[in-house]
């Protein structure tokens, strides 16, 4: 008889069941397997996912054909190093993100790019990833990335010992590295929470992030000779005072106004000077709280309406 045992095992209750109509059955069910072994299937992206998937598939019987508009492993999986990092799962959707939307969404360097439409699947999509940034939320979603995580593991060194690739292969770790205590501390609770998870993780000093990697010694932070003497608030204080300086988006050289030291009107005008206008940061009257990107764009959107139109 045609079919795998589990299709003899599912004749023989078809039989029992319904014995004038046990044939008809099978007849459906050889079909419905036939159907299944040899499909088409077509993968798009020749990246670690979609090979993986593509290997799987066939070994399975189907068909496969996999398009890429680039090489194999060009694209996200070239980008990212070829890297394997079971236990680097933190979501996206967590609560520290409400702090980090205005740089997010603002910042010309930003991973995550959003251009808002009128379309209301992105403004639902957008409520619901907000709605999902608390703490229980993001604690669940760990839990679920790290059991997929554990079963991509399983399956990828099970795939590694069945075609034995020829390919460079480290199982080294991973040493994620952070700028500011603050982000060591976020970090640190990540940790604590997966650990209760089963992931084995540490979090390290920076002695031994170079005793682990020694190339990071040359760029280990140095104090100032400067800033050496400074200790107590006031000698911090006059430090900062005498050596800091705001270089970082400047703005008000040209500040919009009526007073006497402005430089442009409402219309963006240079104050006494024919057919001149300033379109940049510089005319805004104070530095705004956030990136000052979109701030930009919006008034050189003003001043293309006020231009084209004489305003």
């Amino acid at each position: 008889m045609r079919g795998p045992p589990h299709a003899l095992r599912l004749w023989v209750a078809v039989v029992l069941a319904f014995p004038g109509k046990a044939v008809g059955h099978l007849e459906s069910l050889h079909c419905s397997i036939d159907r299944k072994r040899f499909m088409h299937v077509c993968v798009l992206g020749a990246g670690i996912v979609g090979l993986a998937t593509a290997w799987h598939l066939q070994r399975e019987g189907h068909q496969v054909t996999v398009v890429d508009k680039a090489a194999p492993g060009a694209g996200a999986s070239g980008g990212n190093g070829a890297q394997l990092s079971y236990s680097y799962v933190q979501p996206l959707a967590d609560p520290s993100i409400w702090s980090q939307l205005p740089k997010l969404l603002l910042a010309t360097d930003s991973p995550l790019k959003l251009r808002p439409q009128l379309d209301p699947l992105q403004w639902r999509w957008g409520i619901e990833f907000l709605a999902a940034c608390n703490a229980q939320t993001s604690r669940d979603s760990t839990a679920a990335l790290l059991a997929l995580a554990a079963s991509s593991r399983v399956a990828f060194e099970a795939m590694r010992a069945d075609i034995a690739p020829d390919c460079d292969f480290s199982a080294t770790g991973k040493l994620v590295l952070y700028q500011s205590t603050a982000g060591v501390e976020a970090a640190r609770r990540q940790v604590a929470l997966q650990r209760t998870m089963g992931s084995v993780q540490q979090v390290v000093s920076a002695d031994e992030c170079i005793a682990l990697e020694p190339a990071l010694a040359g760029y280990r932070g140095r104090e100032l000779p400067a800033s050496a003497g400074a200790r107590t608030d006031a000698q911090i204080e006059e430090f900062i005072r005498g050596h800091a300086d705001t270089i970082y988006h400047p703005v008000g050289t040209c500040r919009m106004g009526s007073g006497e030291r402005d430089v442009v009107d409402a219309s963006l005008r240079v104050h006494g000077v024919q057919g001149l206008r300033v379109v940049d940061a510089s005319i805004m009257p104070s530095i705004v709280g956030g990136n000052t990107n979109a701030p930009v764009i919006a008034i050189a959107e003003k001043a293309a309406d006020l231009i084209r139109t004489g305003g």
